[in-house]
């Protein structure tokens, strides 16, 4: 009951049949296209969140995918045009289908936003619906004291506003919940209470569905009798397929309760068919697997007691596994428990004979019998404890691979966010490079150069001896400067990286280098680097420069060799001279502290050989390759 009559929300529309919904359809349809524009006009535009909501409600029990587009239409459109009520009520219709589809803690979530706005705007029956809306979830989550005081509270407020409809409505809602948590007097004491006001007032809420959740709560409390000509009553009414299926699933377990076994198959295997009519339904089929489960057992017919116990497994699994395991091995014990009352009675009923005739062998018999029932119920209190532990630890280690699949999930949208930002940071320095270089060689190596022109048009020999020396002093230092500029810009991203890559760059930067005469370099490169990736060659380039540029400042050398390598995902990078070597604490010591500190993924290595006074080999693993 608890999943499928305990689940209210037909009690809005059930009454409407398919045909009529149809016609209405049409009309709605035929309306809709006759209003302005949607954004022409506000009342325009509540009147189309109005009707999207009515004709979600027409379709709720027939095309729930439709319901899911006109009711999120109708929310986006409330906001659109910043319009409360339809916000709210929109945020409420959704919440039910989304219970309606066992999302319960998400359905919550859209009643608490819905209630929050109808208390803004003191929407006295929008609050109470809520919270009967409300009420349902917390009842199908399990939480009974809370649907409880919210279907209560619902009522007060009905109550006060006088408006009996909504009031016996929300009877049913607080019976269903009186039901759930096991309390099946007050179920019926209310529910009875619904029928009662239903016929004292004419209300046009129809009481067979009153009805139904009566029947079923009377069986519930082991009140057979009752419970079988109310439900017998039912069938004579106008019932749909999901009803009938309802009322057949409890008159079978009304008979199978009575042992009437031919009646409980017969009732049995018509609520199996207007279930078929209907194109199956989990929450029915989970009801009539249960039974059916508890009928072949008695039948002794094991192949289909087979059956619909796995059946039974396999439907509530969708829905509460700890709950739906507890109840499946409850149910091989419930006919032992009964066999055994009526064992019992048979013992009470004879005890005065046995007593006379055997007092001493029926007092230990009796004994032997207790004594067998308690380890009966320890085996059976043994066997519960060890499949809640074995429900929990298969819920633990769901969670736990859940979790564990999240966290993977968020690692590696991490380190795609961290190549993002090395991607970004890469084309900004890029782009920065090329605009000092370019500001360098165009603004200042210009002004430099018209100073240097302007200077050469001083006539030097006015000039005296001593001015004549500061004039060429000044000159040279001039044209020393141009070309310290030209080289800066040139180094920080020269046009041969852009077009040839990291080789072209740094065969130009040999070649330049040869060219001064003072230190002759040799360049040698192996492999293949057409695919390294940009930021890389860009670093190892810059460790080049810095590297020469400490040599010819510092090694005093007159040799050296460039050495370039790149085989099994390693790069080998070493540059050799034959100066004076590298000495702790130098400048060119503190340089090479500071390449160390920017290789991430290599390591560097200074040593001497035979040939070379100074060798600084670089390897740079696991590179990365466009």
């Amino acid at each position: 009951m608890k999943k499928v009559v305990l689940f209210l929300f037909f009690l809005f529309f059930g009454s409407i049949g398919f045909g009529q919904v149809n016609l209405k359809l049409d009309s709605l349809k035929a309306v809709l296209a006759k209003l302005p524009e949607e954004g022409m006009s506000f009342g325009g535009d509540t009147l189309r969140v109005n009707f999207y909501l009515y004709q979600a409600d027409l379709l709720f029990f027939k095309n729930i995918d439709s319901v899911k587009i006109l009711t999120n239409k109708a929310l986006q459109l409330s906001r659109k045009i910043i319009w409360k009520e339809g916000e709210a009520r929109s945020l409420s219709k959704i919440g039910m289908w989304t219970a309606g589809e066992n999302e319960l803690f998400q359905a919550v979530d859209y009643f608490y936003k819905a209630l929050l706005i109808f208390e803004e705007l003191d929407d006295i029956n929008g609050i109470a619906t809520t919270k009967r809306s409300l009420g349902d979830c917390y009842s199908l989550l399990g939480n009974y004291k809370k649907a409880i005081d919210l279907n209560i509270e619902s009522l007060k407020i009905f109550k006060e506003v006088d408006d009996q409809n909504e009031y016996v409505d929300g009877l049913n809602n607080l019976a269903l919940a009186y039901h759930d948590s096991g309390n099946y007097i007050k179920a019926i004491e209310t529910f009875k209470m619904g029928i009662s006001l239903i016929n004292r007032h004419k209300l046009k809420l129809s009481e067979k569905y009153f009805k139904i959740n009566l029947a079923i709560s009377l069986s519930k409390n082991n009140e057979i009798d009752e419970s079988i000509i109310l439900a017998t009553q039912l069938l004579s009414k106008n019932l749909n397929e999901y009803n009938k299926s309802i009322v057949y699933a409890t008159l079978a377990d009304n008979y199978l309760k009575k042992k009437k076994i031919a009646e409980s198959k017969k009732f049995f295997e018509l609520s199996e068919i207007e279930i078929k009519k209907m194109g199956g339904n989990n929450d029915l089929e989970l009801i009539v697997a249960e039974i059916g489960t508890k009928l072949f057992y008695v039948t002794k017919e094991p192949i289909k007691e087979n059956y619909y116990l796995k059946k039974y497994h396999a439907l509530n699994s969708l829905k509460t596994k700890q709950d739906s395991e507890k109840r499946l091995k409850s149910l091989q014990f419930e006919y032992e428990n009964e066999n055994q009352k009526i064992e019992i009675g048979f013992l009470k009923s004879n005890r005065i004979y046995l007593i006379s005739i055997l007092s001493l062998i029926a007092l230990t018999g009796f004994f032997l019998f207790m004594a067998n029932r308690k380890l009966k119920k320890q085996k059976n209190l043994i066997q519960k404890q060890k499949i809640e532990l074995n429900e929990s630890n298969l819920f633990l280690e769901i969670k736990v691979n859940q979790r564990t699949t999240e966290l993977s999930a968020a690692n590696a949208e991490l380190i795609k966010k961290n190549f993002e930002i090395t991607e970004a940071l890469f084309k900004g320095q890029t782009m920065e490079r090329k605009r000092v270089a370019a500001e360098l060689h165009d603004n200042l190596g210009s002004t430099l150069s018209a100073l240097k022109w302007r200077l050469g048009a001083l006539n030097a020999d006015a000039l005296s001896l001593k001015e004549r020396e500061i004039y060429e002093s000044i000159k040279t230092m001039m044209g020393t400067a141009y070309e310290e500029v030209r080289h800066i810009s040139h180094n920080l991203l020269p046009a041969e990286f852009e077009k040839y890559g990291l080789v072209g760059a740094l065969g130009k930067l040999i070649s330049e280098i040869n060219q001064n005469g003072t230190l002759t370099f040799e360049f040698k490169e192996e492999g293949s680097f057409e695919n390294l990736d940009k930021k890389i060659a860009l670093e190892l380039y810059s460790i080049v420069l810095e590297l020469i540029n400490n040599t010819l400042k510092h090694a005093k050398a007159n040799m050296g060799l460039l050495e370039l390598k790149q085989a099994n995902n390693q790069i080998t990078l070493k540059i050799c001279d034959n100066g004076i070597g590298i000495t702790t604490g130098d400048s060119f010591g503190k340089g090479l502290d500071s390449i160390k500190a920017r290789m991430k993924n290599g390591n560097v290595k200074i040593y001497r050989s035979l040939i070379w006074n100074s060798i600084v080999e670089i390897r740079h693993i696991n590179h990365q390759l466009n």
